[in-house]
């Protein structure tokens, strides 16, 4: 197992009522939404499309500082990774 810690912000930190989390993960990207999910009720609903096995389109989700959808590798966590979600984007 490896300890992960979660960054919310914007309106996600008001929708969890949370700013921040550690997890105990292990695997990849979905081992990592169910360890969050466990934590933070309805956030691999709002984040993961299980369709495509990844975060979902509209959420930007930093791992380290680095947007997981510019990664050409699977994900895997290490000890001490820090996670930065930010909630869906919306313009006009």
């Amino acid at each position: 197992m490896v300890r992960v810690k979660v960054k919310f912000y914007a309106s996600l930190r008001d929708k969890y009522k949370v700013k921040e989390v550690e997890l105990d993960c292990n695997g990849g990207l979905e081992s990592f939404m169910d360890s969050l999910d466990s934590k933070v009720k309805g956030a691999k609903r709002d984040l993961f499309d299980s369709e495509k096995s990844s975060v979902k389109d509209n959420v930007l989700f930093l791992l380290n500082g680095v947007n997981v959808k510019t990664m050409k590798e699977p994900i895997k966590f290490k000890d001490g990774d820090l996670v930065s979600i930010f909630p869906p984007i919306a313009g006009g």
